[in-house]
């Protein structure tokens, strides 16, 4: 009876003591610097992101070997399928994205318009220079002189018009230095045709006799 009396009174003694705290688990050395890591690379990363696409635009833009594009486009024209005399507007653009070589690039001289080969048209080109980093419209003006074209010519433009709804057109724009060709489309219909690009290269031989 005694012990039976004695152990309820510890029970219920060690029902009345106060809980001791519970001791927080201590992070190893290894999850410390891991957490630390994921940290630093959670508040780095935008900055890595934004530095690296800041840096692919500069060199884009400083390319030493990133030349300078010349395109042309068709304005309008007149008279494509008879024999009349013609005119023939366009416009060339150049851009001229810079870098550390770069410089100045001029088109002008005197224009000139054939088709398969033949000259249908010629006109002057005021000279315009766009320095690095910088791009322009220089405008093309063309006209036969009041000259038309034999109906053989005429009617091979006119048929390739009908076929694929445009006819394309070689333009060169020359100096004596240098002469800049371009194949400009004119679309049937009043179209908008889109820029084609121009190439540069040395005058050495006008074999056509062309001038």
């Amino acid at each position: 009876m005694d012990e039976k009396l004695l152990s309820e009174a510890r029970r219920d003694g060690d029902d009345n003591q106060p809980s001791l705290p519970t001791t927080p688990r201590k992070f190893t050395v290894a999850e410390s610097v891991a957490a630390l890591l994921l940290l630093i690379g959670i508040f780095t990363l935008p900055v890595v992101l934004i530095v690296s696409l800041f840096h692919a635009a500069y060199i884009e833009s400083t390319n030493p070997f990133l030349p300078p594009t010349i395109s042309i486009a068709a304005d309008g024209c007149s008279g494509l399928g008879a024999r009349a005399p013609r005119a023939f507007n366009f416009t060339v653009a150049i851009d001229n994205p810079g870098g550390r070589f770069a410089h100045d690039v001029c088109v002008g001289g005197d224009a000139a318009v054939l088709y398969s080969g033949v000259p249908l048209a010629a006109g002057r080109v005021e000279e315009r220079c766009v320095p690095p980093g910088g791009a322009a419209a220089v405008a093309v003006r063309t006209a036969s002189g009041g000259v038309g074209v034999p109906a053989e010519l005429a009617a091979l433009m006119a048929e390739e018009e009908r076929a694929t709804g445009a006819v394309p057109m070689e333009v060169r724009i020359m100096t004596a230095q240098e002469s800049l060709w371009c194949k400009a489309i004119i679309m049937g219909g009043g179209a908008a045709a889109q820029p084609s690009p121009c190439h540069r290269w040395s005058v050495q031989d006008q074999s056509d006799g062309f001038v």
